[in-house]
């Protein structure tokens, strides 16, 4: 049995983000959570993100006030191990620039194709576990006997290698 993908929704509370988060959690591929606190103010909550129950995928959903939500996003999301998904207006090209320099992986707009996003979620997920996986890599020692006998020149095409 595969492990259930585990899904949070931060942000403004939308009705494009209520109408995802109600598909997703019709699908027993997601484990799907939300805490929507982006109002007035648009701050969101991101220290509700624990390390044991840390998400494989943030879905970061913003309103009028997404510069106050945007920005109020860790810089180093994707290296915590998440993967940052962003719903927003189609229209602002300002929002989507700013979401993908902080490391968004998709930038979705409504109306969307919910199956079409089911899969792109999947493949943004087996994506992201690829590219981190912790992999030992291999060490290769080269000694030379003598000056001049060539053991930079070894080693140098072996790294290139």
């Amino acid at each position: 049995m595969h492990k259930r993908l585990k899904i949070i929704f931060l942000g403004a509370d939308t009705e494009a983000a209520r109408l995802l988060e109600t598909h997703l959690k019709s699908r027993d591929a997601f484990s799907v959570h939300s805490n929507y606190s982006a109002e007035s103010g648009g701050k969101v909550l991101w220290d509700k993100i624990t390390n044991h129950d840390r998400p494989d995928i943030v879905i970061l959903s913003i309103n009028e006030y997404w510069e106050n939500i945007i920005t109020s996003a860790p810089n180093s999301i994707h290296k915590k191990g998440m993967a940052l998904v962003v719903i927003g207006p189609e229209d602002n090209t300002q929002a989507m620039r700013m979401a993908m320099k902080m490391g968004a992986r998709d930038y979705l707009s409504p109306p969307y194709s919910l199956s079409e996003i089911t899969e792109s979620l999947l493949h943004i997920n087996s994506q992201f576990v690829d590219t981190n996986k912790k992999t030992k890599g291999q060490i290769v020692s080269v000694i030379n006997a003598k000056g001049g006998s060539g053991g930079s020149f070894i080693s140098t095409n072996i790294a290139h290698i």
